[in-house]
């Protein structure tokens, strides 16, 4: 026992540390804890990395799952981010909008304190979310395709700031949480140095081909977008039932689409500088509608080496 009546750092009450950080800091199913865990929820801040490490497997397992199905990195990052706000009851995200709106809103320190308590959202919350779901959306696109061991290392370092900075700062208020918690956690350190190793050399997944088995090809149709193509092959405007150039084309080449449902297909286009329309792509009606949309009047002359550079 500690001099205050509390548990020390038994076996049994590190494992309602465990617990109690994962009940505070995250919204995962949990049995009903004893009184004892509660008694101890500053004591039990050095567990916080540990609740990241729980949220990071899950989310990062299920962002790896939608990969290996075929999903995009950047439409998989965004669900592992916000499964990631799922699972922890968007808490720091409520957190970082709430001190966003007391720090820049707030003249004074009671105005400030007055703004974080209440639980309207202003303008430099939604712009701090705005920027930090974005980056952390941009950044797990490509780190995520090279494993989790990035995502697991963030997750657990930036919850271990938590204790220290609880610890080291002065209380907003004398009735906060951080009041309780003693700078000399035992295994910060420990977790931080895990946390560290996991960035460095964790479980990514290394470089290589991906084998995929179908039929089909990759195709890039290339259209000419210049003046001339306004004109019929007899070198004049359309005239009575004359087709110019570019609507001969276009009807070919969608003939050509229709044709070939197991290929993805880009479109790119010049007259005197290149122009992608369409990325290579399995949606045919969509690689159909960007050759529809070229079939406009020419842009101007032909310089196929400008063009195609």
């Amino acid at each position: 026992m500690t001099k205050n009546g509390q548990p020390g750092f038994s076996p049994r009450a590190l494992i309602w540390d465990v617990a109690a950080a994962c009940l505070l800091l995250t919204r995962l199913p949990l049995p009903n804890l004893p009184a004892e865990a509660f008694a101890r929820q500053a004591q039990a801040a050095w567990a916080f990395p540990l609740a990241g490490l729980v949220v990071a497997v899950i989310a990062g397992v299920t962002g790896e799952t939608l990969l290996q199905m075929g999903l995009g990195a950047v439409p998989a990052a965004g669900l592992t981010v916000a499964l990631l706000a799922l699972l922890t009851g968007a808490m720091h995200e409520d957190g970082l909008a709430d001190t966003a709106d007391g720090l820049w809103g707030g003249r004074d320190r009671e105005r400030r304190l007055e703004i974080m308590k209440d639980s309207t959202v202003g303008t430099y919350g939604v712009l701090a979310l705005v920027f930090s779901v974005g980056l952390r959306w941009s950044a797990l696109s490509i780190l995520l395709p090279q494993g989790t061991g990035a995502l697991i290392a963030a997750a657990m370092l930036s919850r271990a700031v938590l204790p220290a900075l609880m610890a080291g700062l002065p209380p907003a208020r004398d009735d906060g949480l951080s009041r309780g918690v003693s700078l000399a956690l035992p295994s910060l350190g420990a977790l931080t140095v895990l946390a560290l190793v996991a960035a460095l050399a964790g479980p990514y997944r290394g470089g290589g081909l991906e084998l995929r088995d179908g039929i089909g090809a990759h195709i890039v149709l290339l259209f000419d977008r210049s003046s001339s193509m306004n004109d019929s092959f007899a070198g004049r405007r359309p005239d009575g039932g004359e087709e110019s150039k570019s609507a001969v084309a276009r009807r070919l080449i969608l003939d050509f689409i229709d044709k070939r449902p197991h290929d993805r297909i880009g479109v790119a286009a010049f007259s005197t500088s290149p122009m992608v329309v369409m990325p290579l792509t399995d949606h045919l009606e969509a690689v159909q509608g960007a050759v529809s949309a070229i079939d406009q009047p020419g842009l101007a002359h032909t310089d196929v080496g400008s063009g195609l550079a």
